[in-house]
């Protein structure tokens, strides 16, 4: 199950597929230093961006996929997720930058759609998780 903004969902990682990337900003008074040509870094802090698959457990129903979907796609400003984090759990607002699900088939009739039980999904980091002289947040 997968929590998101504070609701489990009867979904699961897509094993291997998950991916976290770690993006340490600098802020405008970075750069080489006149003179030496030193590099002087004016760190503003790491953020934490995940991006993945998540796939239907056996007991999610059609109607919980398809809501799931919009929930996703919803434009809001932001969600707030709890993803893996080596041996703990990291909690963090973000916002859902894509969501993409494939059309498997249509009924002849074109009354009916099938899916794919799969979505891919880009998270991105609404807060630095980890800034300059503090702790890292959002472990939970």
């Amino acid at each position: 199950m997968i929590k998101i903004d504070g609701i489990f969902y009867n979904v699961e990682w897509v094993r291997k597929s998950l991916k976290l990337t770690a993006d340490i900003l600098n802020g405008e008074n970075s750069g080489r230093l006149q003179g030496t040509g030193d590099m002087y870094l004016d760190y503003v802090g790491t953020f934490l961006n995940y991006t993945g698959q998540i796939h239907r457990s056996a007991n999610c129903t059609d109607a919980e996929w398809n809501n799931l979907f919009l929930v996703l796609a919803n434009p809001v400003n932001k969600h707030t997720v709890v993803f893996p984090f080596g041996n703990q759990k990291m909690g963090q607002d973000i916002y859902i930058s894509k969501v993409e699900r494939t059309l498997i088939k249509v009924d002849e009739d074109g009354n009916g759609e099938k899916w794919d039980k799969a979505y891919e999904i880009i998270f991105t980091a609404m807060n630095s998780a980890w800034r300059p002289g503090y702790e890292l947040q959002g472990l939970i």
